[in-house]
């Protein structure tokens, strides 16, 4: 166990990161807004806008956790000669960059290899976001949603949401959003999606996305395709109103799984799809009598 003050986590090889140099404890019960990425970039990427909603503002602090250790990254270009071990240490060095960049309370680096957590609930894990959770107490708790197409972004999420069930209700946060990464939310029901305005700092998000040049000159151009899809989101949103912002982020409330924990997360993602379904039906239903 690695102690941290107040809390501990259960890898040897996590890490903490505060860029201001203030104690954990002060970074983490300071924070606003927490988010639970499984991957690094994953935080960059599902909340950007909870990260720019953060930047330079002095009542809200952003603090992000990233479960998995950056071993299995796909590597190519000038990085298709690096060891795990090398691109562990690249991708969690990119990491603290972004934190800096992006002003950020504290960034944890959780250490977990994926197949640890693919394979059914590690208990460590869920114990180590318990710890953060509550030394955080945010307002707002952004990680994974179930409708993502990524097998460990939907461990990240079970794991997250498997934690913050298990806390008493005075410490859970208002609100948990489930953020599009692989596999965007722009077909989901208007009634069910959540639009968040993510481009009054576009040149913020360009430069933290451009951090992760592991991943950039290794052939993912997340620099390119993620802003140009939060741009598709503003346009395409709505086909009889003008923008309401210039980029934007989609996401899901996912609050209710935590206000009924009998509630499950494959029926909640079954019924948006089953509501998709529905409303082409309607659209096309007229024509074809």
């Amino acid at each position: 166990m690695i102690a941290l003050e107040e809390f501990s986590l259960s890898n040897a090889g996590a890490d903490i990161f505060v860029p201001d140099g203030v104690t954990v404890k002060e970074a983490l019960a300071r924070t606003t807004h927490l988010a639970i990425g499984a991957h690094h970039d994953d935080l960059e990427i599902a909340a950007y806008p909870a990260i720019e909603s953060c930047f330079e503002n002095p009542d809200a602090w952003f603090a992000g956790v990233v479960v998995t250790d950056g071993r299995g990254s796909s590597r190519t270009g000038p990085y298709e000669n690096y060891s795990d071990e090398e691109m562990r240490e690249i991708r969690r060095r990119e990491q603290i960059r972004a934190a800096m960049l992006g002003d950020y309370s504290v960034v944890i680096q959780l250490d977990y290899q994926s197949s640890e957590i693919k394979e059914g609930i590690n208990e460590g894990l869920v114990a180590d976001l318990q710890a953060v959770l509550v030394a955080a107490g945010a307002g707002e708790v952004t990680s994974h949603q179930p409708l993502d197409r990524h097998a460990t972004h939907i461990a990240v999420f079970y794991h997250v949401l498997e934690a913050l069930r298990q806390l008493p209700k005075e410490q859970k946060p208002e609100t948990f959003l489930g953020a599009e990464v692989w596999g965007k939310l722009d077909w989901l029901s208007s009634t069910q999606k959540l639009t968040l305005d993510s481009g009054r700092r576009e040149h913020l998000a360009q430069a933290l996305i451009g951090v992760f040049d592991s991943q950039i000159a290794g052939g993912k151009r997340y620099d390119l395709g993620e802003i140009g899809h939060r741009h598709a989101n503003a346009t395409y949103g709505e086909s009889h109103s003008s923008d309401e912002f210039s980029q934007a982020s989609l996401a899901v409330d996912l609050s209710g799984l935590l206000d009924d924990p009998a509630r499950s997360a494959r029926q909640f993602a079954l019924n948006a799809v089953e509501r998709f379904r529905d409303e082409t039906e309607q659209r096309l239903a007229a024509w074809e009598n």
